[in-house]
């Protein structure tokens, strides 16, 4: 488990201690309590969900009403592209079609609260839906979004555990996701032509958690493995052998043994780990309390440039970023319900759900070595500030926006290894 003071920072964790119990969620009861299986189990978003709140249907299909907050308020979807300051070319986000590829995804930490996921009254919250919207949004329309509620150590728990030096994660979160993944793996995963395609997504402590349950459920099982199109783990600690791409069967310092970082090949690889942290290229290089830090002796953290999969080295990185207009922002909380962990950054205040940045930023991980341990990062340059409201200083660097800042080139990369993966098999 990584250390709390790695994940998100010590100056991070006192103002999240001054801001206990001061969340701004909106709880719908009853929602995401559908019947299943495993009663324990509940869901954020889920393809058969009774007022889904990621407006798709039980096909998966995502409807033109766009996605839908606790309190039954709509937002669009659609991704608009700035150029020059001005939108231009609006793409509708829902094109009605029913996937055939499967997402599930952990979102990072939001809740500044716990929430009893487990119970007679599961709540979905806004933050958490926010966070989801923000980060996986555009994939609603390409693949059938498994979402589960966990019950993650808040910002003020991990901020208590930093001053008083204790690890974090109590491992109730982890229980909630492993579960919520024999739910579907048993009950959805099976399609009338076999078993389906599926891409795991996380970040932060999301990332951590589905580290866990791809290395116990899914590396080295290859009836699983098979099925596997991707794994997505930003924001998390994935470490490797500096020569290798995996453990190879038996390294315990690396995360996986089996599953290996995506790389450049043709064709496109699939099965693989696309994973990094984002720092500005401007900053100096990540030191021991940061997420790109590896002490593990021969060992690195994963740096995999999403852009590079695709089209070679040193590509530029197609920046999506949520509206104002996504996550209901108003002038006093710009982000909404997630005001203050965005509170660094700008957003972009459009009509359309998503404002595209196509190659107004660039990417290549990097590495650099000490005398206690390395660091390896995904460097983004280009005009950052601008782009994003913020230059990404400290530990943390711009650990908000590691999905925001390749959101294009990821969606475009898991399309392309969705096609693979429909090839091969």
């Amino acid at each position: 488990m990584i250390g709390p003071i790695r994940m998100f920072g010590a100056t991070f964790a006192v103002l999240m201690i001054a801001i206990a119990g001061t969340g701004s969620s909106t709880a719908a009861p009853g929602v995401g309590a559908e019947p299943a299986s495993d009663p324990a189990v509940q869901w954020l978003c889920r393809p058969g969900l009774s007022d889904n709140p990621c407006g798709q249907d039980e096909r998966g299909a995502l409807g033109e009403a766009g996605a839908r907050y606790p309190d039954g308020g709509r937002v669009p979807l659609d991704i608009g592209t700035v150029v020059d300051g001005a939108l231009r070319d609006v793409d509708p986000g829902s094109s009605g079609k029913v996937p055939d590829i499967d997402c599930f995804y952990a979102y990072p930490t939001v809740d500044t609260v716990p929430n009893p996921v487990v119970g007679d009254r599961p709540q979905v919250r806004d933050e958490e839906l926010a966070v989801l919207l923000a980060q996986v949004g555009p994939l609603l329309d390409r693949c059938r979004m498994f979402a589960p509620l966990y019950r993650q150590d808040t910002l003020p728990q991990l901020a208590q555990q930093v001053l008083t030096g204790s690890e974090g994660y109590s491992g109730t979160g982890f229980d909630d996701v492993r579960r919520a993944w024999e739910q579907y793996w048993a009950h959805d995963n099976i399609g009338a032509n076999g078993r389906r395609g599926v891409i795991v997504l996380g970040h932060s402590q999301g990332s951590v958690a589905l580290e866990q349950l791809l290395r116990e459920e899914v590396d080295g099982h290859p009836e699983v493995q098979r099925q596997l199109v991707a794994a997505v783990l930003p924001g998390g600690k994935v470490r490797v052998p500096d020569d290798r791409a995996a453990g190879g069967g038996e390294d315990p310092a690396a995360t996986f043994q089996h599953l290996p970082l995506c790389a450049p090949a043709a064709p496109v690889p699939v099965g693989c780990v696309i994973a990094y942290s984002a720092y500005s290229a401007s900053a100096a290089a990540p030191g021991p309390n940061s997420l790109a830090w590896s002490s593990a002796p021969g060992h690195r953290i994963a740096c995999v440039d999403p852009a590079a999969i695709l089209g070679g080295a040193n590509e530029r990185l197609s920046a999506v970023l949520p509206t104002r207009n996504l996550l209901r922002g108003n002038d006093i909380a710009p982000a909404g319900s997630l005001s203050f962990i965005m509170r660094a950054y700008r957003l972009p205040g459009l009509p359309t759900g998503f404002a595209r940045y196509r190659g107004a930023l660039t990417g290549s991980c990097r590495y650099a070595a000490g005398a206690q341990g390395s660091s390896s990062w995904l460097a983004v340059g280009g005009p950052v500030e601008a782009v994003l409201g913020t230059s990404g200083e400290g530990d943390l660097g711009l650990h908000v926006a590691d999905y925001s800042v390749a959101l294009g080139n990821l969606v475009e990369l898991l399309d392309a290894q969705s096609a693979a993966w429909r090839m091969r098999r």
